[in-house]
């Protein structure tokens, strides 16, 4: 019995500091329209077509044949990279059914799903329903969304985050359905099954929390490391995991690298930096995590990527029409829920002068600098929206965020980090300021 969870399709492509999926086989559109068939209306039929393509997925439109009006409704495949077998489908699709079930978030209808490549595809694949709309990227940049629709926008999403950060759970994880009858036939999931935590949800008993499935503990070598994947109970704890399988990912590149001639001294000090960096995080997490305070812990759902490209919106009315992409969408902190979507971040901006209450329109003829700082400007207002629907911005979570950036910036900044994580051992302020004369500030928190 294999006990290692089978990656069909899929290959790692190693840089120095990233790691890229690739697919090597790619899914068949024939056979995906013929398994989409099977759960579609049997008195249409559908005509498939490429729709777009991620990092992890191949997407597929299927559209009634002959409906030149658009009437009718159509579809997509949803068909995945193995990055994360079982794990991130049944989680998508439980989230998927939760928040339909308990929000007024417009998101996809999920027709039927396999979270298993035990199919004619070879593919794990969700079917589910295409909602309508565009994406905001489309719009964002364009003079026609003008600065009233980008308020009322920003409010809506304000809402469906509070929604999402209404309730309340005891672990940090994933979502997943409370049946799970592949654990029964898929041989490796059956050897795994044991050390595999799910603990159903006391008010909602179709749904379970389980273990973490979001990029950092899956991508290149870290399913084979299995460093623990919760459910977690403390911020504490999924982060010292997390920075455990920091180390041990790392310690295995520069292992790999010190036996491939193309690689120098260099590049072995690099990975030598970032396990440096990630030692002084490990040592300096109680200092923003202390025990005494992971008993009062609450976790909530956290859409991570709500970006121009996942906000769907009607291109007429400019008001939401769906929100997509809720692969690896996780239970969070509450220090991590409570931000501004993707789309409003950016640096704080004081160049002087006074901050207007609305966002000023493009100024024709205005040089790249000035265009940026009207931009950031009405970043940094729409954000302002954002946190008064919110009931403002939350202030007491700002330490546990700004240990969260410096692990992101091990990668970049390993020496940074490594000195700023022993300043703090030391009694340095940990918090960053600002520079004279620039006008762009990033708090970090």
């Amino acid at each position: 019995m294999s006990s290692k969870p089978p990656q069909h399709g899929l290959e790692w492509t190693y840089e120095l500091f990233d790691v890229i999926p690739s697919w090597t086989v790619e899914p068949d559109m024939a056979v995906a329209k013929a398994i989409a068939a099977r759960h579609l209306p049997v008195t249409t039929s559908y005509e498939i077509r490429s729709f777009s393509a991620g990092a992890f997925n191949r997407l597929f439109l299927l559209h009634p044949q002959g409906d030149a009006s658009r009437t009718l409704e159509s579809f997509i495949m949803r068909v995945s990279l193995p990055v994360d077998p079982y794990f991130k489908t049944a989680s998508e699709v439980a989230t998927l059914q939760f928040v339909r079930k308990n929000t007024s978030i417009p998101v996809p209808r999920v027709i039927a799903f396999d979270s298993s490549a035990d199919n004619d595809l070879g593919f794990e694949w969700i079917l589910m329903t295409k909602l309508p709309g565009v994406a905001l990227k489309s719009l964002w940049e364009s003079p026609e969304l003008v600065w009233e629709s980008r308020a009322q926008l920003t409010r809506t999403l304000a809402g469906y985050v509070e929604q999402l950060t209404s309730f309340k759970f005891p672990l940090m994880g994933n979502l997943y359905p409370s049946k799970r009858p592949e654990f029964e036939r898929i041989a490796w999931l059956k050897h795994f099954s044991s050390e595999t935590r799910f603990v159903p949800l006391p008010d909602e008993p179709e749904f379970a929390m389980g273990p973490v499935t979001t990029i950092p503990f899956f991508y290149g070598d870290r399913l084979e490391l299995r460093n623990g994947r919760g459910a977690f109970e403390t911020s504490s704890s999924y982060l010292t995991s997390l920075l455990h399988l920091h180390i041990s990912s790392t310690t295995n590149r520069k292992i790999a690298a010190s036996a491939n001639d193309e690689c120098d001294e260099d590049d072995i000090s690099e990975f030598e930096d970032a396990i440096s960096a990630y030692e002084s995080l490990l040592s300096v997490l109680p200092f923003f995590f202390p025990p005494e305070a992971s008993h009062t812990e609450t976790f909530s759902l956290f859409h991570d990527d709500l970006s121009t490209n996942n906000i769907l919106i009607d291109p007429t009315t400019h008001r939401i029409t769906g929100i997509v992409d809720w692969e690896c969408v996780s239970l969070q902190p509450s220090w991590e829920v409570v931000r501004v979507p993707q789309l409003l971040e950016g640096p704080e901006v004081d160049d002087g002068s006074p901050i207007p209450d609305v966002a000023l329109p493009p100024e024709e003829g205005a040089d790249e600098f000035h265009t940026e700082l009207r931009d950031r400007h009405e970043q940094m207002l729409l954000r302002r929206i954002f946190y008064d629907e919110m009931g403002g911005k939350p202030k007491h979570e700002s330490r546990e965020r700004l240990f969260e950036n410096k692990m992101q910036q091990v990668d970049l900044r390993p020496t940074a980090v490594r000195n700023w994580a022993n300043g703090v051992l030391q009694g340095a302020d940990p918090f960053p300021t600002k520079m004279e004369g620039d006008p762009y500030f990033w708090p970090e928190n």
